[in-house]
């Protein structure tokens, strides 16, 4: 506006500006607001209410390489959903072995100590001390039919377990190889955009330069610095996604932060 009013630009040139700061304004409102839809969640999630903002330590915008999500059968096995069927399945084979006890007769041996009058001579009128001792067997003759039954049961559903996580096992394996993939196709985005930038910058750079010596127009210094921007947004916009995707990742290997 200071251009056009000292009569260097024309009026185009000050809506055009002007435009472009209603849109960053328009930007800059949406971004605040989603901010502050995030923060509310995490007050309600951690119950601090003093939370304001949102700092997120150095060591999280780290670009990490994907060689260090090292996948392998042990890795898997400290997955959250596959622990919990191995804990189904060591609860199921306790089961399994108390119902098997039941083919097996149960022999029970107890015994006592008594000092008292009478004692074992009722007839005597004396203090004796004396044992009791014995030995108790207990077998289920008419069941056997319905523990064996019952034994199928247990093994049918052990088997069903172990496919299950032989399934799930399997299903984590692509999920991650697939996501591993994405991140290398991140990782080279980054690359070529990080190369994209710095040609935006010199292209800005060479622009500014000649509208100073009055060869290009504001509208284009505008529009290099507008190129400029969208190169930097997109690299923050590849980088946000591959640190979430890499965070996924530790994720499904039961690692809840960078190591």
């Amino acid at each position: 506006k200071l251009f056009y009013e000292q009569g260097f630009k024309s009026a185009l040139d000050t809506l055009e500006i002007m435009g472009k700061i209603n849109d960053l304004l328009l930007k800059k409102v949406a971004l605040q607001t989603s901010q502050n839809q995030i923060l509310i969640r995490i007050r309600r999630l951690t119950n601090i209410n003093s939370i304001t903002e949102i700092k997120i330590p150095d060591d999280f915008l780290v670009i990490r390489s994907i060689s260090e999500l090292e996948l392998n059968q042990n890795s898997l096995q400290e997955n959250y959903n596959i622990a919990l069927l191995k804990y189904y399945k060591n609860n199921l084979t306790l089961t399994k072995e108390i119902h098997k006890s039941a083919f097996y007769p149960h022999i029970y041996g107890f015994g006592s100590f008594h000092y008292g009058k009478p004692g074992i001579n009722f007839m005597g009128n004396d203090w004796q001390d004396f044992w009791i001792a014995g030995v108790s067997l207990k077998f289920n003759l008419w069941s056997w039919n319905k523990d064996k039954k019952q034994i199928q049961i247990d093994n049918f559903n052990l088997k069903q377990l172990e496919y299950s996580k032989l399934e799930l096992e399997r299903n984590k394996n692509i999920q991650i190889s697939q996501m591993k993939e994405k991140l290398s196709g991140l990782k080279q985005q980054l690359q070529i955009t990080e190369n994209n930038f710095l040609e935006k910058k010199e292209k800005y750079n060479l622009t500014s330069e000649q509208w100073t010596a009055g060869q290009k127009s504001t509208i284009d210094v505008l529009a290099a610095e507008q190129e400029l921007t969208n190169a930097e947004l997109i690299i923050k916009q590849i980088k946000f996604e591959y640190l979430s995707l890499y965070q996924k990742v530790l994720f499904e290997l039961n690692k809840f932060k960078w190591e």
